[in-house]
């Protein structure tokens, strides 16, 4: 009896919060190393290069374990809903167009690809 008593604690204890979309919940930031972007206009200098990333930094992105998702960031804040497909985060129930997101369980962190007449943003969101 104490044999099984053990094995139902430990399946107790990996269906608790064991999941993937747990190490997701919580707040994320931005990560400006990570920033990067398919091209940049010629107009824009290194210093212009670096106060952007520095202020796509400052953005946040909130994920709630009732499956509500919100961003602030550019004096502005948006809402929606979140779900996981396998690792990818897929966005719903906002007019606004959030980036294609991945969770990468290794590293710990989440890859946000934003793709726009064949142009791309890339950037990691970070604990």
């Amino acid at each position: 009896m104490r044999r099984y008593g053990s094995l139902l604690c430990l399946i107790l204890i990996a269906g608790c919060g064991g999941g993937i979309e747990s190490q997701i919940v919580g707040k994320w930031h931005v990560d400006p190393a990570s920033i990067q972007v398919s091209r940049l206009a010629a107009s824009v200098d290194k210093k212009e290069w670096a106060d952007a990333k520095a202020v796509l930094g400052k953005t946040e992105v909130q994920f709630a374990g009732d499956g509500s998702v919100s961003a602030t960031g550019f004096d502005m804040k948006s809402a929606a809903k979140w779900q996981l497909s396998g690792l990818t985060i897929k966005i719903t129930g906002t007019v606004e167009t959030w980036p294609n997101m991945v969770y990468d369980p290794h590293d710990k962190h989440i890859d946000m690809t934003a793709q726009e007449n064949g142009d791309w943003l890339k950037m990691d969101l970070v604990r």
